[in-house]
């Protein structure tokens, strides 16, 4: 398998404010863990290929949002800095971070203001 196509979803017409616990955990679980889920059953294989991917899960929760509070007002946003140097960056292998650097416009990761 050379690419995924991950298409899953379920509608709704239910705004944010009016959606169930039991309806978002339904929503929630076909689309990210069916996402995760069909991914991981293929991913090693990509990874052989060197494919790789994003969590964009955060991102697209925020579109949705923003889309259903515009017209009203409310605006909504996220913020995506990229890999930060923390404790927990330092837990990577040395190799994928120097991968990870080079990819990075700064040339550097971001800087922790303690």
């Amino acid at each position: 398998i050379d690419i995924v196509v991950n298409g899953t979803g379920i509608g709704g017409e239910t705004s944010f404010v009016d959606t169930s616990v039991a309806a978002r955990d339904r929503m929630m679980a076909v689309h990210l863990r069916g996402t995760f889920l069909v991914t991981r059953a293929v991913f090693p294989g990509m990874l052989e290929r060197g494919w790789g991917w994003s969590s964009t899960g955060i991102v697209g929760f925020t579109r949705a949002l923003s889309y259903e509070g515009a017209p009203r007002g409310v605006l909504v946003n996220s913020r995506a800095p990229g890999p930060v140097d923390t404790d927990l960056l330092a837990t990577f292998g040395e190799e994928w971070r120097a991968m990870k650097q080079a990819q990075l416009q700064l040339g550097r990761f971001g800087r922790w203001m303690r």
